[in-house]
């Protein structure tokens, strides 16, 4: 019996190529995919930990008439540090841990009697605070959200690393009021300005442009984790560059004495003349039709715009709205609602979205505020 004997081609080298090609071209088309995929997943993740975050401050504010937390307090309570460095005011993020984790860790952060050492406690490891895309995501004691700090003069806002860097409700005389001290009058235009500061609560009912169009919180890749070293970081920071965001605005001779659009069009605040503190209140926060965050010379606000210098900036020391997330920022606004902002946003609309009563003071209101939020700024 014959037997027949077969001999199975194999493929050519044309063949091959051919083969690897389509299979090149396929990886090509569908591992983008997968990463936009995985992308929009962070993205998500990340704004259902901002939410609940929100949902946090919104409760806080319940629980004591209306007022938000304060940026840093040490009316409700200290944390207690060590003998070395003795007792620290705590920050917002402190402050409504018991409405997001529970009591416990909140009481033993504030007592003495505990088992843990305050750098123990410090360095737990909380993934509502964390962003699933911050490149801190593998550490602990990560705090990658910030709240609303309203507008900050530059040189302070370029030293928000600094405990002592002067932002709060006090730290400002507005040359609305012509009275070299600060008075009543600037610390009303101040808490115009934001949601969360030190020195005094904002409450709901100062939210005057509205709380579907105002940002209460936002997200920052370049603060700074915890360092037991320093007992600073991370959501148990002090310092401003840490705990919120703010719009860099110019000042006149002085970080507490922000610039009227007189005396700088592009980046002052305020349509002012004269010592007329309770005439100047309506025009004290207008803005100049020229408001741009372009500017350069002689000092350069493109540090405050929506992603500037991201993962090319010094950290704790940028305190804008930040994130590894493509195009933008997430965002929570007043009413608790979460959303993505466009890092091409408006400039004069992006200032508007901080300030929590500006219309009160002379900004314009918005017609749409989610139209708004789409707005692109003009490019120079």
């Amino acid at each position: 019996i014959s037997r027949r004997i077969c001999h199975r081609k194999g493929l050519t080298r044309i063949e091959l190529v051919v083969v690897l090609g389509i299979i090149g071209t396929v990886l090509a088309v569908v591992l983008p995919g997968m990463q936009r995929v995985r992308a929009r997943a962070r993205q998500a993740e990340c704004l259902n930990n901002m939410r609940q975050v929100g949902l946090a401050a919104i409760n806080y504010s319940a629980s004591f008439d209306g007022a938000f937390p304060k940026l840093i307090d040490s009316a409700g309570g200290e944390v207690f540090v060590s003998e070395r460095v003795g007792t620290i005011p705590t920050p917002w993020t402190v402050a409504v841990i018991p409405l997001i984790e529970g009591s416990p860790l909140y009481e033993d952060l504030l007592s003495p009697a505990r088992d843990q050492t305050f750098e123990e406690l410090a360095a737990w490891q909380m993934p509502v605070y964390r962003c699933p895309s911050s490149p801190f995501s593998h550490q602990r004691a990560v705090n990658s959200y910030v709240a609303n700090g309203g507008y900050m003069t530059l040189s302070r806002w370029n030293n928000a690393s600094r405990i002592d860097n002067g932002h709060s409700q006090d730290g400002y005389d507005w040359q609305a009021d012509g009275v070299g001290l600060v008075t009543e009058w600037d610390r009303q235009i101040t808490k115009a300005t934001g949601v969360v500061f030190s020195g005094s609560s904002t409450n709901y009912e100062d939210i005057g442009d509205g709380t579907s169009a105002t940002i209460l919180l936002s997200e920052n890749v370049d603060t700074v984790p915890f360092d037991p070293a320093t007992g600073e970081g991370g959501w148990i920071s002090r310092a401003p560059g840490n705990l919120c965001f703010a719009l860099p605005i110019a000042e006149q001779g002085s970080s507490s004495a922000p610039a009227s659009i007189q005396d700088d069009a592009a980046n002052g605040v305020g349509d002012v003349s004269g010592d007329a503190p309770k005439a100047n209140m309506a025009q004290a926060l207008s803005l100049h039709s020229s408001f741009s965050l372009a500017t350069t010379k002689p000092s350069d606000f493109r540090v405050g715009r929506i992603n500037s210098r991201n993962r090319n900036a010094s950290a704790g020391n940028m305190p804008r709205p930040s994130s590894n997330h493509p195009g933008g920022v997430n965002i929570i606004l007043v009413d608790g609602s979460g959303r993505f902002l466009s890092e091409d946003i408006d400039d004069s609309v992006y200032a508007r979205m901080i300030s929590s009563n500006g219309e009160k003071h002379g900004q314009s209101p918005f017609d749409n505020v989610y139209e708004s939020m789409q707005s692109r700024r003009r490019q120079y």
